[in-house]
């Protein structure tokens, strides 16, 4: 004979169950809005890098016309350009790859602030 006490516990296992799920389900969603969160802030950087990579072309035309001037030969500028764009993205690659890696979203705004002031962009 099945009894309302019988059902009592029925419904409180599964009460538990779905409490023990829904608890797993928050912390794969407040995981989930962690990663998003610093997705977001990593995101905010491409801006910094799009306006270093440009600030990075303008300094090597500048560059570039100083060293025209001095050539004799205009065929040696193409290969000086590409030597100085190689060297200009090797200064800023690795402070990019070091603020893209970070985790924590200050550190990221401190160093997207201090790559802005140092090249002016």
């Amino acid at each position: 004979m099945v009894t309302i006490d019988d059902f009592n516990q029925i419904a409180s296992r599964h009460i538990k169950r779905r409490e023990t799920i829904a608890e797993s389900i928050e912390a794969l969603i407040v995981e989930a809005v962690v990663e998003l969160n610093l997705w977001l802030m990593r995101s905010k950087v491409d801006d910094v890098i799009g306006r270093l990579r440009k600030r990075q072309e303008e300094i090597v035309a500048v560059a570039l016309d100083e060293v025209k001037a001095y050539a004799e030969e205009t065929h040696h500028h193409i290969q000086m350009e590409a030597i100085l764009k190689r060297a200009m993205w090797s200064i800023i690659k690795e402070p990019i790859n070091q603020m893209k890696e970070m985790d924590n979203a200050e550190d990221i705004e401190r160093c997207k602030v201090v790559l802005e002031q140092l090249f002016e962009v």
